[in-house]
């Protein structure tokens, strides 16, 4: 019998199931050749399987013990402008703030504006997008990022480097 190509693990299975209908048709006391062939196939496939993974115990990651935390400085309200900072640029260049969406909608309460801008290293972002995918390859966007922070991008580039932006830099909302 031929089976298509699935793979070791079920041609194992489809040989284990056919071995166990055997099985049961042995008569009491023997067994047929095809369970003892199964047993065989599913300790060499386990043997197989298990041989080219690392033991768990030997490769452990050394715990960090020494690490610094710093305090994220909170943005700053002044003459109805929110003042934040670049707390961060990932290996992609985007540029994380101290910013969240609380900071955004307090902003307003306190201005009553329904919409915001924000300048950074000259240039100015108009409205606030949700996925990456709708960011433009030559103009910066914003978005929320998964941790709640505010972060400037450039699809498919770095903000960082096209903007010289650096950690630290001031970031102004109004």
């Amino acid at each position: 019998m031929t089976y298509p190509r699935l793979g070791k693990l079920q041609l194992a299975l489809n040989f284990a199931r056919k071995a166990r209908y055997v099985e049961r048709l042995a008569p009491l006391g023997g067994r047929q050749r095809r369970f003892d062939r199964r047993s065989m196939v599913l300790d060499s496939l386990g043997k197989r399987r298990t041989s080219g993974l690392r033991d768990h115990r030997e490769h452990r990651r050394r715990l960090i013990s020494d690490y610094e935390t710093r305090p994220i400085p909170k943005p700053e309200v002044r003459e109805g402008i929110l003042h934040g900072r670049i707390a961060h640029v990932d290996r992609f260049g985007n540029a994380a703030t101290n910013v969240t969406l609380a900071d955004v909608h307090s902003l307003q309460a306190v201005t009553k504006r329904t919409s915001i801008s924000f300048a950074i290293g000259g240039v100015t972002i108009n409205a606030l997008k949700t996925h990456y995918e709708q960011g433009s390859k030559e103009q910066p966007e914003a978005l929320i990022n998964s941790n709640g922070y505010l972060e400037v991008f450039l699809k498919e580039a770095s903000v960082a480097e096209t903007f010289n932006l650096k950690a630290g830099e001031t970031l102004e909302i109004q």
